[in-house]
């Protein structure tokens, strides 16, 4: 499903806090870090990231920016409402930034790419049996990730 142009909208758990998609998903993957299990109170993340102007708030009053880490870090939109996370941005470098979307937080989830894999798989609280990749270490998975982005832009760009 790569290159799909993704046109719906986007709500956290409670509903009060909602946004739109208007773009192309460029991967998807399983998080594993601790500040996920916490946020999502599961024992992973399923997201899936977008260019940054590809992701509008409908209201920026329900949401509450925060970094839960030191940079460079994703700044994670968290409901006012319920305390889950919305979606996150985070910059890369001049002019780049990313969306992170919950895969769960999307009303259509058939139009997402499959999952590239597991990041920060050596926090992991349960066995993953899928076949996919799975990137220990802090360092690791921002290379595997980083990686995984910029092949996905550049097939985009050569495919448009």
């Amino acid at each position: 499903m790569e290159n799909t142009l993704i046109i719906q909208q986007g709500r956290c758990t409670c509903g009060q806090s909602s946004f739109s998609v208007d773009g192309t998903p460029l991967i998807r993957f399983i998080c594993h870090c601790r500040i996920c299990q916490d946020l999502y109170q599961k024992p992973f993340a399923n997201v899936v990231i977008f260019p940054e102007n590809a992701v509008k708030l409908q209201t920026t009053e329900s949401v509450e920016f925060k970094k839960f880490r030191a940079p460079p870090a994703v700044n994670r939109g968290i409901c006012k409402s319920c305390a889950k996370p919305v979606f996150g941005v985070m910059w890369v470098a001049p002019f780049t930034r990313f969306a992170f979307v919950p895969a769960m937080n999307l009303a259509d989830s058939s139009q997402l790419p499959e999952p590239v894999g597991h990041v920060f798989y050596h926090r992991h609280v349960e066995e993953m049996y899928d076949g996919m990749p799975k990137i220990n270490g802090y360092v690791a998975s921002q290379l595997f990730l980083s990686q995984k982005i910029c092949m996905s832009m550049v097939l985009q760009k050569f495919s448009s």
